[in-house]
């Protein structure tokens, strides 16, 4: 029931709204005020004034209000929202105050059974689990009580008030609250918070990073963190997180999280299934134990059924065989918007099979990586000698050879078949042996002339493998926000494309620009998703991720690299030749650590490197011979800058 109104209090109402009345005074009129209708009508229509007045005249200057007047006018809104009604507000006071005695103080805060909002808070009222209340019309709210809220700043609980405050949609006035506050894990915990909430996740991780650095158990940092990952499109490190938060087995955190990691992973691990399938299939079709590819698979997964449709065509060793292939080039067509899968099988069907046959078969085994390296070499011969007629053959097999070691053939083919699925892997070609050769300038323009005639709808895959390129010489350039760029442009297009082993290493380069740009919480998560991705079918990347965590946890933290016993993994961990990049990074983590055992381990990459055969590999290990030198101390001088 509303108290019979009494003059004397009710005249404080204006007087508290505009921050006019003492601190000893607040408390009466507070309570006053949760008890008197008369009084929240009168708040009502001053809250109606103001919010007229400042949205009505945001072109007019006003005076400033008094400190106090604007500290609870944070109160009013973050109990009502700023949108309200102010009649809705007043309301709002009676619903959330009537049930309290009169003048009582407010000992906790009442919660709703579901909470608007997925983060967690630090403050020991939020800490109790409540089910998250997913709003598709829009972010949910909670209601608190202006009484409550001004007895939480009263008594200095700035982490409940900025939890409340957050979880009432108040944003700005709850990154202030936390501002003030010490630096303490919890501090950061529900800056993490905030910034999810303001759609900030790289500042939400970067804090979260900072609370868990001190406080490594802290589990509203580390729920935090998983969220983050995942709004960074980072899931597989976010269900690592969110596994680790189950089991804790929190009461009813764990299960929460435990069905978050769950949604976040199955996804991922569907696609990896499903890639291996296709993979099999592919294979199958290459090597007539199955049929070919269908529609299905051409919209999933673009790139490599073109890939495999040219390895199954070329390795076909009858008419029939290859017309077989017809509903799969139609499809990749379809696809395209063009006609050059249909052209290339229609003149496949023309050949003369008395001649083809043997060396589609010969082909065969060396695109299934059944042939020895002898056998790879004789069918080059062969080709080189056969003419004209089978240049389709000639050009996979100087692919699969090694592209870089008979350029200039590769590119003669590849421009006489009018297809830019061929001419755009010559151009990519031709600006690497240019980074090889040094001619950054004529390789960057190589590429941007190719990246401009990329059509991305109908090879996704080649406009991937440019971007990635580009991407690469632009961080070897140290020009790493073009390199971001590109690098992001490389991944959209191998995800469009369907290519995710391509993918993967393009997020490599992500992570690698996301580090030379200083971004290192990002990175460094950045590289762990790599990491947890590849691992299981792609060592080299797995491996190249490793390298990039451990760069980015030498240049954050001096002590850490100090402690670590060396930075730089053994060349083994692989059975395949160093890349580049990789070298490149070796080198640098031998710079930082300047240790001998680091040293060591990156001559033995350059090693690796330079015995591989490839001339561009022979390139990065001179380069980075040179670079792992100047860095060794001269006897009685400094280490080179």
């Amino acid at each position: 029931m509303s108290e019979p109104r009494d003059p004397e209090r009710c005249a404080r109402t204006a007087r508290y709204f505009d921050g006019e009345l003492p601190p000893e005074a607040e408390a009466d009129a507070l309570a006053h005020l949760a008890t008197c209708a008369s009084c929240q009508a009168e708040l009502g229509d001053l809250m109606g004034l103001e919010v007229a007045t400042t949205r009505g005249a945001a072109d007019k200057a006003a005076p400033p209000a008094p400190a106090r007047a604007a500290a609870r006018r944070t109160w009013l809104i973050a109990g009502v929202g700023a949108t309200a009604l102010a009649a809705a507000a007043a309301v709002a006071v009676v619903a959330t105050r009537q049930a309290d005695p009169p003048r009582a103080r407010p000992d906790a805060i009442a919660l709703a059974p579901e909470r608007g909002v997925e983060a967690r808070f630090s403050a020991p009222a939020f800490a109790a689990h409540r089910r998250y209340a997913v709003d598709r019309a829009g972010p949910a709210r909670e209601a608190f009580s202006l009484a409550t809220l001004a007895e939480l700043e009263r008594r200095g609980e700035r982490a409940a008030l900025a939890a409340a405050q957050a979880s009432a949609g108040e944003l700005a006035s709850a990154r202030r609250q936390l501002e003030a506050l010490p630096a303490s894990p919890d501090r950061d915990a529900d800056l993490a918070a905030v910034a999810l909430l303001e759609g900030a996740p790289e500042a939400a991780l970067e804090a979260a990073d900072r609370a868990l650095a001190a406080a490594p158990r802290h589990a509203a940092a580390r729920w935090n963190r998983a969220l983050a990952l995942r709004d960074l499109g980072l899931p597989m490190v976010a269900s690592a997180e969110l596994r680790a938060l189950a089991a804790t087995d929190e009461a009813g955190w764990a299960d929460e999280a435990r069905a978050r990691a769950e949604a976040l992973a199955a996804p991922v691990q569907a696609r990896a299934a499903a890639d291996a399938k296709l993979f099999e299939d592919a294979r199958a079709m290459v090597a007539r134990t199955g049929p070919a590819l269908g529609d299905a698979d051409v919209q999933r997964w673009p790139g490599y059924a073109r890939l495999y449709f040219h390895d199954a065509l070329r390795s076909a060793s009858s008419a029939d065989e290859a017309r077989a292939l017809a509903p799969l080039a139609d499809a990749l067509d379809r696809h395209a918007g063009t006609g050059h899968a249909r052209a290339a099988l229609d003149a496949v069907v023309a050949a003369d099979f008395a001649a083809r046959a043997p060396l589609a078969a010969a082909y065969r085994a060396m695109a299934l990586g059944q042939a020895t390296p002898e056998q790879a070499q004789a069918l080059l011969g062969r080709l080189a000698r056969a003419g004209a007629a089978f240049d389709d053959l000639r050009l996979g097999a100087l692919v699969l050879a090694g592209a870089q070691a008979h350029l200039a053939e590769v590119s003669r083919l590849a421009v006489a078949t009018g297809d830019p699925w061929f001419e755009l892997l010559a151009a990519r070609e031709r600006a690497v042996a240019a980074m090889a050769e040094g001619a950054r300038d004529r390789a960057e323009a190589i590429l941007a002339d190719a990246t401009a005639r990329c059509d991305g709808r109908a090879i996704a895959q080649r406009c991937g493998a440019l971007a990635y390129e580009l991407a690469q010489l632009y961080n070897g350039d140290g020009r790493f926000a073009e390199g971001e760029h590109a690098a992001a442009t490389a991944v959209a297009s191998f995800a469009a494309a369907g290519s995710t082993g391509p993918e993967l290493r393009a997020r490599a380069i992500v992570a690698e620009t996301q580090r030379g740009r200083g971004r290192l919480a990002i990175a460094s998560a950045s590289f762990d998703e790599l990491r947890v991705r590849a691992e299981a079918t792609d060592c080299a990347t797995a491996r190249y991720a490793a390298m990039g965590m451990a760069m980015v946890a030498a240049l954050g933290d001096a002590d850490a690299r100090a402690r670590a016993p060396g930075l730089i993994p053994p060349i083994d961990a692989c059975a395949l030749a160093p890349m580049s990049h990789e070298v490149a990074l070796v080198v640098d983590l031998a710079r930082m650590s300047e240790r001998d055992d680091d040293v060591a381990r990156a001559r033995a990459w350059i090693d690796a490197a330079r015995a591989a055969g490839d001339p561009a590999l022979a390139v990065a290990a001179d380069v980075a011979t040179a670079r792992l030198d100047a860095a060794r101390p001269a006897a009685g001088g400094d280490v080179a800058a």
